[in-house]
């Protein structure tokens, strides 16, 4: 369901923006450490793209899609605590002041961030989390 839900979605914005190209966004920067030609640490410190969303939902394993904004004071204090918690889970942040994270959010009827979306890994909507606090502890608690 959760994944009929995002794949609905998915196909309206390639509708919206296949055609359209965006300039590199320099708050989508991602820091990666090489050793010996072997990957040793990736972190994203920006927002996720419209294609790392669709890579992401690929994967069959637990899934924490974050809605929230630049603008928004719990948004950053989740976002500074889970990368200071070297958390096992990729989560996928989504800014919701991108076009196509608003249309998401909005698909996904949603009407306020921060917002954390969980799935299990066959795909099935576990836990919708709305507070900054609630948000972090499902992270810290995740097994």
């Amino acid at each position: 369901m959760f994944r009929k839900a995002i794949y609905a979605a998915t196909l309206i914005l390639v509708s919206i923006f296949a055609c359209s190209s965006q300039p590199p966004n320099p708050n989508s920067a991602r820091v990666t450490v090489t050793y010996n030609n072997n990957l040793v640490s990736e972190r994203h410190e920006g927002w996720n793209s419209f294609d790392e969303l669709n890579e992401y939902m690929q994967k069959p394993q637990k899934k924490f899609i974050v809605f929230g904004a630049r603008w928004c004071g719990p948004c950053k204090f989740i976002r500074r605590l889970v990368n200071q918690m070297n958390f096992k889970y990729q989560i996928m942040w989504i800014d919701v002041d991108t076009e196509w994270g608003e249309l998401l959010w909005r698909q996904l009827g949603v009407g306020s961030v921060p917002i954390m979306i969980e799935a299990d890994e066959l795909d099935k909507q576990v836990g919708t989390y709305t507070d900054a606090r609630e948000i972090v502890m499902r992270l810290m608690l995740v097994e």
